[in-house]
């Protein structure tokens, strides 16, 4: 669905690579950005030592969707750290 920029990749790495910080378990990340007319939906999926996590998000701006979703994500890793 779109063409994805340099900075748009550089911007998605850093903020998911932030998580690492946190969870050092983390293995692997896949981010999918989706445009569909005026919605912008990212989804970040993220295996972290055999459970996969999965958060979307949708909105007008891919970098505020960005952002969203990485708050969820942290926020299901650190429930699931705690278990």
């Amino acid at each position: 669905g779109v063409a994805v920029t340099e900075a748009l990749r550089e911007y998605a790495d850093r903020k998911v690579h932030k998580l690492t910080k946190h969870f050092h378990n983390l293995r692997t990340a896949t981010v999918t950005q989706t445009v569909q007319g005026k919605s912008q939906k990212v989804e970040v999926m993220i295996d972290c030592d055999g459970l996969m996590v999965r958060c979307e998000e949708r909105g007008d701006d891919l970098y505020a969707a960005m952002d969203r979703v990485v708050d969820k994500l942290e926020r299901k890793l650190q429930k699931c750290k705690t278990r």
